[in-house]
Formats: C-alpha cells, structure tokens, sequence
C-alpha cells in the first residue's frame, strides 16, 4: 500500500460522511488526493 512521508498532510475522512460523527471507526487517514478521489466518486452516486 501506499506510505505517508513526513511533510505530507494526511486528511480524516469520515466514512458515512457525517463530520459530526468522531467516532474512530468513522475515520480514515487518507492522503489528500485520496480523499478527493472518494469524494469525486461518491458524486456519481
């Protein structure tokens, strides 16, 4: 799988898409464009 580097911004997201939801099984530590690429793809949900 892919690694975080040092100087990299790691993003949360929130899997059900509540960000009032913190729970831990809620959130994934993603890379940034990671984190766009799911939300792109849920659009065309």
């Amino acid at each position: 799988g892919l690694k975080f580097v040092d100087d990299e911004r790691i993003h949360l997201h929130h899997i059900d898409g509540n960000h009032s939801n913190q729970r831990e099984d809620n959130l994934m530590a993603v890379h940034r464009s990671c984190h766009q690429q799911i939300h792109w793809s849920q659009k065309d949900i």
